[in-house]
């Protein structure tokens, strides 16, 4: 029962392994498919095929078989200059995707949430609003669930003036920046003025 399990396993790592390597070779081998063994057989077809006379000389048959062999080696050459070159590409591909820097602990990062509460005219219970910056889909589900979970231990409390000068100082902001009338922006910075100031604290 142990041996066939630990058999399978180390049959599938092999099929994987071997995958892997074929991959790894796939470049040089279609470099050898594509452009030496048609190279090799070209050679072999032309080192025959210069027909001659004999009237003409030696010399000038070794010249001609000279060129052809010439002509090959260039092009042997330039499809190695062209796999180095892909060769290089690849590898300064792969490098760009590749991060070499690990994590070795968890980062923590703020994300500001604002949480409000209001009460209907028809319906006296509290509704709330949870506003956030758009993250990852499940990031802002889980975001917002644990704060629906939250929300019994939340209390309203009394805040201190710091925090209330500087709202009221945004706030006041806000409504110089608007188009509103002067008789709107007036009204809306007295209802400030005169609501209760407080904090959910948990």
């Amino acid at each position: 029962m142990l041996a066939s399990r630990y058999t399978k396993l180390f049959e599938g790592l092999n099929i994987a392994l071997r995958a892997r390597i074929f991959e790894l070779d796939k470049p040089t081998t279609n470099f050898v498919l594509k452009d030496v063994l048609p190279t090799a057989n070209r050679t072999k077809r032309l080192s025959g095929s210069t027909s001659t006379t004999q009237v003409e000389s030696i010399a000038s048959s070794q010249m001609i078989s000279v060129s052809n062999t010439k002509y090959n080696a260039m092009r042997n050459i330039s499809s190695m200059q062209d796999f180095i070159y892909s060769s290089e590409n690849q590898k300064s591909l792969i490098g760009s995707i590749l991060n070499k820097e690990s994590v070795t602990k968890p980062t923590e990062k703020d994300i500001p949430i604002l949480i409000s509460e209001s009460e209907g005219l028809n319906v006296r219970q509290s509704q709330w609003m949870i506003t956030q910056p758009s993250l990852k889909k499940n990031t802002n589900s889980k975001i917002e669930s644990h704060i629906y979970l939250s929300l019994t231990n939340l209390k309203w409390v009394d805040d201190d003036q710091s925090n209330s000068s500087r709202i009221k100082q945004e706030f006041g902001n806000f409504v110089n920046q608007s188009t509103v009338s002067d008789r709107v922006k007036k009204q809306m910075l007295s209802l400030l003025e005169s609501s209760k100031w407080q904090k959910l604290n948990s």
